[in-house]
Protein backbone atom coordinates (compact mmCIF):
# COMPACT_ATOMS: atom_id res chain seq x y z
CA UNK A 1 0.00 0.00 0.00
CA UNK A 2 1.54 3.50 -1.11
CA UNK A 3 1.76 6.01 1.92
CA UNK A 4 -0.73 8.29 2.92
CA UNK A 5 1.85 11.35 2.88
CA UNK A 6 4.20 11.66 -0.20
CA UNK A 7 6.42 13.72 2.66
CA UNK A 8 9.53 11.31 3.61
CA UNK A 9 10.89 11.60 7.12
CA UNK A 10 14.18 9.42 6.90
CA UNK A 11 15.51 10.56 3.43
CA UNK A 12 18.71 7.99 2.20
CA UNK A 13 20.92 9.43 -0.16
CA UNK A 14 23.71 6.33 -1.79
CA UNK A 15 26.83 8.81 -3.31
CA UNK A 16 29.20 6.69 -5.31
CA UNK A 17 30.27 3.21 -5.62
CA UNK A 18 27.55 1.61 -4.32
CA UNK A 19 25.38 -1.54 -5.10
CA UNK A 20 21.99 -1.77 -4.84
CA UNK A 21 20.60 -5.52 -4.56
CA UNK A 22 16.63 -5.00 -5.49
CA UNK A 23 14.41 -6.31 -8.11
CA UNK A 24 10.53 -6.36 -9.37
CA UNK A 25 9.71 -8.29 -6.87
CA UNK A 26 11.69 -7.67 -3.71
CA UNK A 27 10.33 -7.14 -0.25
CA UNK A 28 13.05 -5.58 1.16
CA UNK A 29 16.60 -4.04 -0.64
CA UNK A 30 20.32 -4.16 0.34
CA UNK A 31 22.48 -1.99 -0.14
CA UNK A 32 26.43 -2.76 -0.55
CA UNK A 33 29.77 -0.29 0.17
CA UNK A 34 32.37 -1.36 -2.06
CA UNK A 35 34.99 -2.52 0.02
CA UNK A 36 38.07 -2.39 -1.93
CA UNK A 37 37.48 1.30 -4.38
CA UNK A 38 39.90 3.28 -5.48
CA UNK A 39 41.73 6.03 -3.27
CA UNK A 40 40.46 8.93 -3.06
CA UNK A 41 36.82 6.65 -2.48
CA UNK A 42 36.16 7.44 1.66
CA UNK A 43 33.67 5.77 3.05
CA UNK A 44 31.87 8.00 5.72
CA UNK A 45 27.99 8.39 6.87
CA UNK A 46 26.59 11.75 7.80
CA UNK A 47 23.41 11.53 9.66
CA UNK A 48 21.41 15.48 10.00
CA UNK A 49 18.31 15.82 11.91
CA UNK A 50 15.65 19.04 11.50
CA UNK A 51 15.18 21.18 14.30
CA UNK A 52 12.38 22.91 15.18
CA UNK A 53 12.13 25.32 12.70
CA UNK A 54 13.17 22.60 9.67
CA UNK A 55 16.71 23.41 9.66
CA UNK A 56 19.08 20.36 9.25
CA UNK A 57 21.88 20.10 12.10
CA UNK A 58 24.49 17.80 12.52
CA UNK A 59 23.27 14.97 13.82
CA UNK A 60 26.19 11.94 13.87
CA UNK A 61 29.28 11.33 11.71
CA UNK A 62 30.49 7.70 11.22
CA UNK A 63 33.95 7.46 9.38
CA UNK A 64 35.20 3.84 8.39
CA UNK A 65 36.56 2.46 11.08
CA UNK A 66 33.29 3.26 12.91
CA UNK A 67 31.13 1.49 10.66
CA UNK A 68 30.03 -2.37 11.16
CA UNK A 69 29.87 -4.91 8.45
CA UNK A 70 25.94 -5.43 8.96
CA UNK A 71 23.64 -1.86 8.81
CA UNK A 72 19.60 -2.04 9.61
CA UNK A 73 17.03 0.47 8.78
CA UNK A 74 13.90 -1.13 10.03
CA UNK A 75 10.73 0.67 9.48
CA UNK A 76 7.24 -0.47 11.49
CA UNK A 77 3.70 0.19 11.50
CA UNK A 78 3.97 3.07 8.31
CA UNK A 79 1.58 2.64 5.62
CA UNK A 80 3.93 1.16 3.16
CA UNK A 81 5.15 -1.97 3.78
CA UNK A 82 8.43 -3.72 1.32
CA UNK A 83 10.16 -1.50 -0.95
CA UNK A 84 9.31 0.42 -4.41
CA UNK A 85 11.04 1.61 -7.18
CA UNK A 86 10.20 4.90 -8.82
CA UNK A 87 8.85 5.23 -12.38
CA UNK A 88 10.28 2.62 -13.71
CA UNK A 89 7.39 1.78 -16.73
CA UNK A 90 8.70 5.86 -17.32
CA UNK A 91 10.36 6.35 -21.19
CA UNK A 92 14.04 7.35 -21.19
CA UNK A 93 17.23 7.48 -23.15
CA UNK A 94 20.87 7.21 -21.68
CA UNK A 95 22.23 9.07 -24.50
CA UNK A 96 19.29 11.68 -24.99
CA UNK A 97 19.65 12.37 -20.39
CA UNK A 98 16.67 12.94 -18.22
CA UNK A 99 13.52 14.86 -18.99
CA UNK A 100 11.14 16.74 -15.92
CA UNK A 101 9.39 13.58 -16.21
CA UNK A 102 11.58 10.96 -15.81
CA UNK A 103 14.98 12.69 -14.24
CA UNK A 104 13.60 10.84 -10.53
CA UNK A 105 13.10 7.16 -11.89
CA UNK A 106 15.23 4.48 -10.77
CA UNK A 107 15.71 2.71 -14.42
CA UNK A 108 18.98 5.67 -14.25
CA UNK A 109 20.32 3.52 -11.57
CA UNK A 110 22.69 0.91 -13.98
CA UNK A 111 21.16 -2.66 -13.32
CA UNK A 112 24.60 -5.09 -14.22
CA UNK A 113 22.22 -8.54 -14.82
CA UNK A 114 18.96 -6.93 -16.85
CA UNK A 115 20.60 -4.20 -18.74
CA UNK A 116 24.50 -5.14 -19.47
CA UNK A 117 24.65 -9.01 -19.15
CA UNK A 118 21.10 -10.22 -18.82
CA UNK A 119 21.46 -12.75 -16.91
CA UNK A 120 22.59 -13.88 -13.06
CA UNK A 121 26.16 -12.51 -12.59
CA UNK A 122 26.47 -13.44 -8.90
CA UNK A 123 27.68 -11.21 -6.19
CA UNK A 124 30.20 -12.09 -2.80
CA UNK A 125 29.42 -10.28 0.31
CA UNK A 126 33.07 -10.43 1.60
CA UNK A 127 33.41 -7.49 -1.12
CA UNK A 128 31.62 -4.67 0.32
CA UNK A 129 32.72 -3.26 3.31
CA UNK A 130 29.11 -2.89 5.03
CA UNK A 131 25.36 -4.12 3.77
CA UNK A 132 22.24 -2.09 4.65
CA UNK A 133 19.36 -3.97 4.80
CA UNK A 134 16.21 -1.79 4.30
CA UNK A 135 12.63 -2.93 4.55
CA UNK A 136 10.93 -0.44 3.69
CA UNK A 137 10.51 2.88 1.33
CA UNK A 138 10.80 3.66 -2.27
CA UNK A 139 14.17 4.49 -4.22
CA UNK A 140 14.58 6.92 -6.82
CA UNK A 141 17.92 8.78 -8.48
CA UNK A 142 18.95 11.51 -6.91
CA UNK A 143 21.48 12.84 -9.27
CA UNK A 144 22.88 11.54 -12.51
CA UNK A 145 25.88 11.73 -14.29
CA UNK A 146 26.94 15.15 -16.60
CA UNK A 147 28.62 12.46 -18.42
CA UNK A 148 28.37 9.57 -20.58
CA UNK A 149 29.50 5.91 -19.48
CA UNK A 150 31.42 4.00 -22.08
CA UNK A 151 31.44 -0.05 -22.19
CA UNK A 152 34.12 -1.24 -23.43
CA UNK A 153 33.27 -5.39 -24.08
CA UNK A 154 36.30 -8.07 -24.36
CA UNK A 155 35.26 -8.50 -28.40
CA UNK A 156 34.19 -5.70 -30.48
CA UNK A 157 34.47 -1.71 -30.28
CA UNK A 158 33.51 0.42 -27.05
CA UNK A 159 29.94 1.53 -26.61
CA UNK A 160 28.55 4.78 -25.31
CA UNK A 161 26.23 3.73 -22.94
CA UNK A 162 25.20 6.95 -21.49
CA UNK A 163 24.38 8.62 -18.43
CA UNK A 164 23.89 6.98 -15.27
CA UNK A 165 22.82 7.60 -11.62
CA UNK A 166 25.65 8.55 -9.35
CA UNK A 167 23.42 9.27 -5.97
CA UNK A 168 20.19 6.59 -5.51
CA UNK A 169 18.33 7.46 -2.86
CA UNK A 170 15.47 5.67 -0.52
CA UNK A 171 12.52 7.82 1.05
CA UNK A 172 10.44 6.67 3.70
CA UNK A 173 7.71 7.96 4.98
CA UNK A 174 6.47 7.60 8.05
CA UNK A 175 2.59 8.59 8.47
CA UNK A 176 0.99 7.02 11.39
CA UNK A 177 1.61 8.18 15.03
CA UNK A 178 2.83 4.79 15.56
CA UNK A 179 5.41 4.74 12.72
CA UNK A 180 9.06 4.31 13.91
CA UNK A 181 12.41 4.22 11.82
CA UNK A 182 15.03 2.74 13.71
CA UNK A 183 18.39 2.98 12.01
CA UNK A 184 21.31 0.01 13.80
CA UNK A 185 24.97 -0.19 13.04
CA UNK A 186 25.63 -3.64 14.00
CA UNK A 187 23.54 -3.98 17.34
CA UNK A 188 24.02 0.15 18.28
CA UNK A 189 21.33 1.99 17.68
CA UNK A 190 22.14 5.46 15.77
CA UNK A 191 18.77 6.48 15.82
CA UNK A 192 14.72 6.16 16.02
CA UNK A 193 12.57 8.16 13.56
CA UNK A 194 9.16 8.67 14.14
CA UNK A 195 5.79 10.53 12.24
CA UNK A 196 7.12 13.73 13.56
CA UNK A 197 11.27 13.36 13.15
CA UNK A 198 13.12 14.29 9.84
CA UNK A 199 16.68 12.58 8.84
CA UNK A 200 18.74 12.67 6.27
CA UNK A 201 21.24 9.72 6.24
CA UNK A 202 24.33 10.24 3.80
CA UNK A 203 26.29 6.77 2.71
CA UNK A 204 29.65 8.20 0.70
CA UNK A 205 31.84 6.09 -1.34
CA UNK A 206 33.20 9.65 -2.46
CA UNK A 207 34.59 10.34 -5.68
CA UNK A 208 37.67 12.06 -5.96
CA UNK A 209 36.95 13.18 -9.86
CA UNK A 210 40.16 11.41 -11.32
CA UNK A 211 38.97 11.58 -15.35
CA UNK A 212 41.64 9.25 -16.38
CA UNK A 213 40.22 5.93 -13.41
CA UNK A 214 38.14 3.12 -14.34
CA UNK A 215 36.63 3.42 -10.84
CA UNK A 216 33.01 1.12 -12.20
CA UNK A 217 35.67 -1.85 -12.81
CA UNK A 218 35.92 -1.78 -9.04
CA UNK A 219 32.08 -3.25 -8.77
CA UNK A 220 34.41 -6.27 -10.15
CA UNK A 221 35.62 -7.06 -6.82
CA UNK A 222 32.76 -8.01 -5.16
CA UNK A 223 29.94 -9.02 -8.01
CA UNK A 224 30.24 -11.07 -11.61
CA UNK A 225 32.10 -14.28 -10.24
CA UNK A 226 29.99 -15.98 -12.44
CA UNK A 227 31.55 -13.89 -15.84
CA UNK A 228 34.81 -15.32 -17.03
CA UNK A 229 37.42 -12.31 -15.87
CA UNK A 230 37.98 -12.55 -19.87
CA UNK A 231 34.66 -11.75 -20.87
CA UNK A 232 33.62 -9.02 -18.39
CA UNK A 233 32.47 -5.54 -19.81
CA UNK A 234 34.85 -3.00 -18.39
CA UNK A 235 34.19 0.82 -17.83
CA UNK A 236 35.29 4.41 -18.86
CA UNK A 237 33.49 7.55 -19.44
CA UNK A 238 33.94 11.14 -21.62
CA UNK A 239 35.28 13.88 -20.36
CA UNK A 240 33.54 16.23 -18.14
CA UNK A 241 33.27 19.84 -19.57
CA UNK A 242 35.82 21.65 -17.16
CA UNK A 243 34.78 24.49 -15.46
CA UNK A 244 36.27 27.92 -15.73
CA UNK A 245 37.57 31.03 -12.85
CA UNK A 246 38.09 34.43 -13.59
CA UNK A 247 41.67 35.30 -12.26
CA UNK A 248 44.57 37.63 -12.30
CA UNK A 249 48.23 37.13 -13.69
CA UNK A 250 51.22 37.94 -11.69
CA UNK A 251 51.09 40.42 -14.41
CA UNK A 252 47.79 41.29 -13.35
CA UNK A 253 46.11 40.95 -15.90
CA UNK A 254 43.03 39.07 -16.23
CA UNK A 255 42.95 35.95 -17.36
CA UNK A 256 40.50 32.47 -17.81
CA UNK A 257 41.83 29.39 -15.86
CA UNK A 258 40.25 25.97 -16.26
CA UNK A 259 39.35 24.25 -12.95
CA UNK A 260 38.41 20.77 -11.78
CA UNK A 261 34.72 20.00 -12.56
CA UNK A 262 32.81 19.72 -9.31
CA UNK A 263 30.49 17.25 -11.28
CA UNK A 264 29.34 13.94 -10.46
CA UNK A 265 30.96 11.95 -12.87
CA UNK A 266 29.72 7.95 -14.50
CA UNK A 267 32.63 6.17 -13.34
CA UNK A 268 31.29 6.26 -9.73
CA UNK A 269 28.14 5.48 -10.80
CA UNK A 270 25.77 3.37 -8.78
CA UNK A 271 25.54 0.06 -9.37
CA UNK A 272 22.24 -2.56 -9.48
CA UNK A 273 21.74 -6.20 -9.13
CA UNK A 274 18.02 -6.97 -9.72
CA UNK A 275 18.66 -11.08 -9.84
CA UNK A 276 21.56 -11.98 -7.68
CA UNK A 277 21.42 -11.30 -3.80
CA UNK A 278 25.13 -10.71 -1.35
Amino acid sequence: MPPASPVPNVQVTLNGLQMVFVGPESKSCVVGVLRDAPAGHDFEIEIRQADENGNFRPFAHLSQNDINSRLTLEVSDASQTGVTRRKMEAPFDRRQGPTVENRDSFRWVLDFESEIYQQPIGANPEGFASLLTVNAGELLTRRISDNQLIMKPPHGDEEILGQVATETGIDIVLDTPQSKAIFKNGSETIFEADSKSSFLITFKRSCSMNETGTDADSFYTAVGDLIPDEEKIRFSATSLTPLFADWESSLGQPGVEAVPPNTPDARCLNGGMSISSP
